[in-house]
């Protein structure tokens, strides 16, 4: 690997061990998409076997391909899964998929389980409002950490680092539609559009009513 690439794993690795001396209950957030993938397959490669819970939300307005592919990746790696899946129906993205089926029901199962770290795959690249977090940023409603070891890592890390090494991702984003339109950030059908592989931002595809609001959603819980 690049010389870069083996300084962020490195990184990741650091934190990742940390977090598992500091917390005695912790959990992983699994989306399915690159981050999240990446950041499972970095654990995995330190740990060997993922002996703790891996969440899935399920807004119910999933991709069929995502929920594929994590079902086929969980059972490659074993995946100790705890599935959570809205029931509900909302008409269009401006209900608010994300504060509704996400948040909710992602606070429920932290207070449920009592975990006190979550790892999160998120990069402060991404959008403005997560290139103020810290590897560890603490939540108050339930009281716990959220773990962030792919903080540093940018887009072009991550697919250098899948390629690298291999790394199974969603085949969504070896999706081309309508000739030139791709997928380069995967949430709901009701917030992902594809969009023209150049276009800046990286999460342009993404619903504009969700991502005007990330702030106020980060604050009240979303990643």
């Amino acid at each position: 690997m690049k010389e870069r690439l083996v300084r962020i794993e490195r990184e990741t690795i650091n934190v990742i061990k940390e977090a598992l001396d500091k917390f005695n209950n912790p959990a992983i957030f699994w989306a399915g998409g690159k981050d999240s993938t990446t950041m499972l397959y970095v654990m995995k490669k330190i740990l060997g076997d993922i002996n703790f819970p891996v969440i899935v939300l399920d807004t119910n307005y999933e991709f069929q391909e995502t929920l594929d592919f994590m079902n086929r990746v969980a059972k490659q790696w074993k995946l100790n899964l705890i599935k959570v899946r809205n029931t509900q129906n909302i008409i269009d993205e401006k209900d608010g998929c994300c504060a509704k089926f996400k948040i909710d029901a992602l606070s429920k199962i932290l207070k449920n389980h009592n975990f006190d770290g979550v790892f999160v795959g998120i990069r402060k690249d991404e959008h403005s409002s997560r290139s103020i977090e810290n590897f560890f940023s603490y939540r108050e409603y339930p009281p716990h950490f959220r773990i962030h070891p792919l903080l540093n890592w940018s887009e072009d890390d991550i697919w250098e680092y899948t390629q690298s090494n291999n790394i199974q991702q969603n085949p969504l984003y070896n999706l081309v539609v309508d000739g030139n339109l791709f997928y380069r950030s995967i949430g709901c059908r009701l917030c992902t559009k594809p969009i023209q592989k150049l276009v800046v931002p990286e999460r342009a595809g993404r619903g504009f009513t969700k991502e005007g609001s990330m702030e106020k959603f980060r604050s009240i819980g979303y990643f």
